[in-house]
């Protein structure tokens, strides 16, 4: 094995490591140097193969990795769990722990890694690939990992401070460019969390608090115990944008939405929104379309994003129910006439009312703002501009309404047809 361990390579990576050593890092080191522990000689930023781990007795055949902020999302466990399978098919035993676990239980961190230890300590202990290695080589390897390293099954230390990195990392996600440059969002409530899944969305932590939900509920989500936090009531207070979360946010990954990817059935309604700018309306809309059986939701040049929290609570989650997709409107366009779809206008210029309009073929209803309707693009493109007649002074309704009021008349009119 002796000829994959630090590598040319690798050489300047391990340099670099060594001389910007993390806090979390240098003070694990401290008690492991100089074969302090157990009298079992760790080495610091040692590479196997293409990977630098942070720690590694030769004698043991024990890797010990630190995991900060970086590693606390699905991609991170994901890249995690390959390097681990790696080190694992070397016959190598791999434990991980939190960063804040050395600073806040650093006996039970110590302990547990000297509960890994297999070989009689002594002046045998052997290198690399020595053949006189007192270590078991048909030992079965153990993670350990995050089972040993994080606390019991695989729970993390409960968070009690808001400064932690952790809890500020999720803070972050409330800011849209952020969101953007991390490809990460925030999801409250477990109902909410439960649709995502289904989904198919990627859940990395998943923040709750005891006071509020009990952890068999949540185990009831199939969510690995790893990615289960918990924090406390002062700590949740601060995370939560809505009051009735039921106790329970998680952290999922952003997916991409296209309109190549979208599914059309026989005879397609189709729901476009242009120019949308505030969250509660789209939230709203996306409810409506949930519960009219729309096929799909089309966002043109939209102002706000599919993954701000104000739009994941007024859809309550239907946001993931739904097929949707970003598009510029001449995009959307060009995609409705190649796949023969009619486009149905609301404009208040129009003269058609849309309950004698046929919505039973297949269509696209397109809304726009209160404030400014619809593009020129959209009236000339348009294969009939409906209207929704007023009784009383005012000639608009807020988009959501006047969503509904359309949509569920397509919707009665396709049921009648049956």
């Amino acid at each position: 094995m002796a000829h994959i361990h630090n590598q040319d390579h690798v050489k300047q990576t391990r340099k670099d490591l060594q001389n910007n050593a993390i806090t979390a890092e240098a003070t694990l080191w401290g008690f492991l140097q100089k074969s302090q522990l157990e009298g079992r000689k760790f080495r610091r930023q040692h590479s196997i193969g293409n990977y630098v781990v942070d720690f590694y007795c030769p004698a043991e055949k024990l890797v010990v990795e630190l995991d900060g902020v970086a590693h606390f999302h699905q991609s991170g466990y994901e890249n995690d769990q390959e390097r681990t399978k790696y080190l694992q098919s070397l016959n190598l035993r791999v434990l991980r722990f939190e960063n804040e676990e050395v600073f806040k239980a650093t006996e039970s961190v110590l302990d547990k890694i000297k509960a890994a230890f297999i070989t009689t300590p002594g002046p045998s202990f052997a290198k690399e690939g020595n053949k006189n290695s007192q270590h078991n080589e048909n030992s079965p390897p153990v993670s350990g990992g995050v089972a040993e390293g994080r606390g019991g099954k695989n729970l993390h230390f409960k968070i009690t401070s808001t400064q932690n990195p952790k809890i500020k990392s999720l803070l972050a996600l409330e800011k849209p460019r952020e969101r953007r440059k991390q490809q990460l969002f925030i999801i409250e409530g477990k109902k909410e969390i439960k649709f995502a899944l289904e989904a198919g969305y990627h859940i990395g932590n998943l923040f709750f608090c005891a006071d509020m939900v009990g952890l068999s509920e949540l185990q009831s989500l199939g969510l690995d115990d790893k990615l289960l936090i918990p924090v406390s009531k002062e700590v949740f207070d601060k995370i939560a944008v809505r009051e009735n979360s039921g106790g329970v946010i998680a952290v999922a990954e952003m997916k991409v939405h296209e309109l190549n990817q979208i599914t059309l059935s026989n005879t397609p309604l189709i729901l476009i929104l242009e120019g949308v700018e505030k969250p509660g309306n789209l939230g709203a809309i996306l409810r409506t379309a949930d519960a009219a059986g729309v096929d799909a939701v089309i966002i043109c040049d939209p102002q706000t994003d599919f993954y701000n929290p104000n739009v994941i609570r007024s859809s309550l989650g239907c946001v993931f129910t739904k097929q949707i997709a970003a598009a510029t409107s001449e995009e959307t366009i060009h995609w409705l006439k190649n796949n023969k779809i009619s486009i149905y206008c609301t404009y208040l210029k129009a003269s058609k009312s849309y309950d004698q309009t046929d919505f039973t073929k297949p269509c696209a209803i397109v809304m726009g703002t209160e404030a400014t309707g619809l593009s020129d693009g959209w009236v000339k493109n348009s294969d009939a501009n409906i209207i929704i007649p007023m009784q009383g002074k005012i000639d608009s309704m807020n988009v959501s309404t006047s969503c509904a009021v359309v949509v569920f008349e397509a919707r009665r009119q396709r049921n009648s047809e049956k």
